[in-house]
C-alpha cells in the first residue's frame, strides 16, 4: 500500500490542488489504481497459473479410499454429548433454585 502511494504521488502533483474533496477523491483515485497495477496484476496472473497447473498437483491414481467414522470418534462424540446433556441438567437444576429464593 505504501508503495503504491509513493508511485502515484507523481500523478497527484501534476496539477493544483483544486478543491480539498476532489483533491482528496482523486488521490484516493490515483492511489487505487496504482495499488492494483502493483497488487492486483501479479495475483490475476499467479491466480491464472494456479488455475491451469491445479490438476496436476493430484493424480486420480493417488486416491485413498476412506471409511465412515473411526471409534475413538464416536466415543468423543458420544462424551461431548453426555456433558452437553449434564451441563444442560445442571442450568436447569441451578435456574429453579435461583427462581425457588
Amino acid at each position: 500500500m505504501m508503495l503504491a502511494n509513493s508511485w502515484s504521488a507523481f500523478f497527484v502533483h501534476l496539477e493544483g490542488m483544486g478543491k480539498p474533496i476532489e483533491h482528496m477523491a482523486r488521490n484516493m483515485g490515483i492511489a487505487l489504481a496504482v495499488y492494483c497495477a502493483v497488487a492486483g496484476l501479479p495475483d490475476f496472473f499467479l491466480w491464472r497459473s494456479y488455475k491451469k497447473a491445479l490438476p496436476s498437483f493430484v493424480s486420480s491414481q493417488d486416491e485413498v479410499v476412506v471409511s465412515g467414522q473411526s471409534k475413538r470418534q464416536q466415543q468423543w462424540k458420544l462424551v461431548l454429548v453426555i456433558l452437553g446433556l449434564a451441563l444442560l441438567v445442571m442450568g436447569v437444576g441451578l435456574a429453579l433454585l435461583v427462581l425457588a429464593k
